[in-house]
Parts: structure tokens; C-alpha cells; sequence
């Protein structure tokens, strides 16, 4: 039954193992894991999805990570597209809200506030907490069907 749920399992524009898209991959050795916590009966639905999310790499080839600093290679990119494009590389852990600023470009800067209030409350791209901000579920469809990561 694992096995069926991991060759089912779709993730962004593709299946497991699939290089489509904006390439969302599970290697190999994260299927052991799998399998290993699918037959852990104190992991809840909930933490268990949480866990297959974090074993799922997903790269963004419009973004070059220069030992942590993470520079957007495309510069016609709307600035809310900006923001997803880091957010979609930094996966399910997000950024910091420092990190972001960090990583925009200067004119980003002067409109975080606005670039954040767009894309949170209008589009449902993004959550805020107070310490991260994450990309949603429909900034990730977003992200992948506009294509532009692969800019």
C-alpha cells in the first residue's frame, strides 16, 4: 500500500520521479523513510504529509544560490513573481522576512509591504507568520503551470 500512495503521489507538475516542469523529485533513499514512517503508528496524517513535503526537492533554475544568498537570475519578473520564485525554491520551510528583504532587489524593498499584502490576502499565494512566510498550495500551482521557474 505505501508503494502505491508514493506512485501516486503528485507533486507540482509532475509525478514522483518525473522531470517535468519545474522538476519536484523524491529520490530514492527518502522511499525507505517513507516506507519506514507509513508503518509508524504514532505519526498523524498531518505530520506524516508534512514529512513527505520536506523529503520533496524542488529547484528553481531562474534562481542561483550563492552560499545562501538566493539571486533571481530573471530580471523581468513582476516583483510578486520574485517573491514566489524564492519562496517555491525555499519549500516548505519558507524564509524569514529578513531573507527576503535581503535576497530582493532595491526597488522590492520600498513595496514589501504592498508585494506581501497582494500576494497574501488578494491572491492566497502566501502565509505570513511572525517569524516565516511560506508559499501556499495555490502559489505553488501558480508558480508551476506560469512556468516561471524555468525562465
Amino acid at each position: 500500500m505505501p508503494e502505491q500512495v508514493l506512485q501516486r503521489l503528485e507533486v507540482g507538475a509532475g509525478r514522483v520521479g518525473e522531470r517535468r516542469g519545474a522538476v519536484a523529485e523524491i529520490v530514492q533513499p527518502h522511499r525507505r523513510e517513507f516506507l519506514r514512517l507509513w508503518h509508524t503508528p504514532t505519526v498523524s496524517a498531518d505530520e506524516a504529509q508534512r514529512m513527505v513535503q520536506d523529503l520533496v526537492a524542488r529547484r528553481a533554475p531562474v534562481i542561483e544560490d550563492f552560499d545562501g544568498f538566493l539571486k533571481v537570475l530573471d530580471s523581468s519578473l513582476s516583483h510578486g513573481e520574485h517573491l514566489l520564485v524564492l519562496l517555491y525554491h525555499c519549500g516548505s520551510v519558507g524564509a524569514t522576512r529578513e531573507q527576503l528583504r535581503e535576497w530582493a532587489t532595491p526597488a522590492m524593498r520600498k513595496n514589501m509591504g504592498r508585494i506581501y499584502t497582494r500576494l497574501e490576502r488578494e491572491l492566497n499565494y502566501i502565509h505570513r507568520d511572525p517569524d516565516r512566510v511560506r508559499i501556499t498550495r495555490r502559489g505553488i500551482e501558480y508558480v508551476d503551470q506560469s512556468g516561471i521557474v524555468l525562465r
